[in-house]
């Protein structure tokens, strides 16, 4: 990405597109403009953008069938396309995420929410634009080497490229990883992540869905290294879209289990937990897709696994439907979800920490969500000592207070 990236936006209201070049310009963006979906096209087909802004009600070419076409360009395929619209129903969303648009942003526009939209997924595609470039560079590399270098020249080659893939995934991981915990009245939000030698794509997001209700996610790719974290990075885009209009946990791991399966990303899968919470009245409800079980501790320290359907990890079943169960949380109880990170770590025998080092960990002495968390890390970090973990570890907590 250049040092000024390029925004295209496109819209039928000139209003609209002075409104949001006020909004960017002053941050540093340099703005094209394009009045309807044809416009747009022949713009994007002989300039180099970085973003679209795209209105979706325009006559002609709505701003669905713009999206579809940018898609089938190759060229195009990682370029964020980010939908402004009035519409504010789930099958317009989901019509949006067929098409293969990264976020929308609702009319009337708010310029924090466009400032915050528009950063994050220029992170995204500057991630994605240093992957090509690396790639390339590789390439044209390898192509002038002569057979006249050594099998051990060769493997080190090797061994600098996959240190120097394993940063860029890291860096990619770090970057989604929510910058702040939730704040409710008598709860307490918890979250720990701890990267692995090698990388995975553990992944675990906040998401206020509005009406007093909170969406929590903890998910694990299957799989390590750049591919697991770039589809990590997508995974959590696509929950947030989803989970927006305080949609249920099962409608939203369904849609996401089909919108997986229409890549045609054969053989891969994402195990994961979600959860909506009613902030005032302490209930939630939970799907667990393929994930370890979710544990809760009572306020007289007892650690029990919460009865919740073990369904298929998102993307093993095509046209899965999926269950989940409600409960209501009393004073003093802690809900955690982990990944196998946690029941997994190895020590230097090659032992496992297992589930029956989990329960125990959580039935220690503790006060909050985080000090339960803390026990448990400890605990985790006592048994491991100085051995590298091939998994990444992620832990989140919550629960009442008061």
């Amino acid at each position: 990405m250049k040092d000024k990236p390029v925004i295209l936006v496109v819209d039928d209201q000139p209003q609209n597109m002075e409104l949001l070049e006020a909004y960017l310009v002053p941050q540093g963006y340099e703005i094209v403009k394009a009045a309807n979906g044809e416009e747009a096209l022949a713009i994007l087909s002989r300039n180099q953008i970085d973003l679209i802004l795209l209105d979706v009600m325009m006559p002609g070419m709505d701003g669905f069938e713009v999206t579809r076409r940018v898609r089938q360009d190759e060229k195009h395929r990682q370029l964020p396309i980010v939908l402004v619209t009035a519409l504010r129903g789930t099958e317009d969303r989901v019509k949006g995420i067929e098409a293969g648009c990264d976020d929308f942003i609702s009319k009337p526009l708010d310029k924090m929410e466009i400032l915050a939209r528009v950063r994050s997924l220029l992170k995204v595609k500057a991630y994605n634009d240093l992957l090509s470039n690396y790639r390339k560079e590789l390439e044209s590399e390898v192509a002038k080497r002569t057979e006249e270098l050594t099998r051990m020249h060769q493997q080190l080659l090797r061994q600098q490229q996959t240190e120097r893939d394993l940063q860029l995934a890291r860096q990619v991981q770090r970057s989604f990883l929510p910058g702040k915990l939730p704040e409710a009245p008598g709860m307490e939000f918890c979250a720990t992540y701890r990267a692995a030698l090698e990388v995975g794509g553990d992944f675990y997001d906040f998401i206020e869905t509005g009406k007093g209700k909170l969406g929590i996610v903890v998910g694990d790719v299957a799989g390590k290294g750049i591919p697991a974290a770039l589809m990590m990075a997508r995974t959590t885009s696509d929950v947030r879209s989803l989970a927006m209009n305080d949609t249920s946990p099962a409608t939203v791991v369904r849609r996401l289990n089909g919108h997986l399966n229409a890549t045609g990303m054969e053989g891969s899968f994402i195990t994961l937990i979600y959860a909506l919470l009613d902030i005032e009245n302490h209930s939630f409800s939970m799907v667990n897709a393929g994930h370890p079980p979710p544990l809760l501790r009572d306020a007289q320290g007892k650690v029990m696994e919460l009865q919740v359907c073990t369904n298929f990890p998102v993307g093993a079943v095509k046209d899965n439907e999926f269950e989940e169960e409600r409960y209501a949380l009393k004073p003093g109880e802690v809900v955690c979800l982990l990944t196998d990170g946690v029941t997994e770590a190895m020590n230097a025998r090659k032992e496992l920490f297992g589930t029956a080092r989990v329960l125990p960990s959580m039935a220690r002495t503790a006060n909050s969500p985080s000090e339960v968390m803390e026990n448990l890390l400890q605990d985790v970090q006592a048994f491991v000592g100085e051995t590298h973990q091939s998994d990444d570890l992620t832990l989140v907590c919550f629960g009442v207070t008061g």
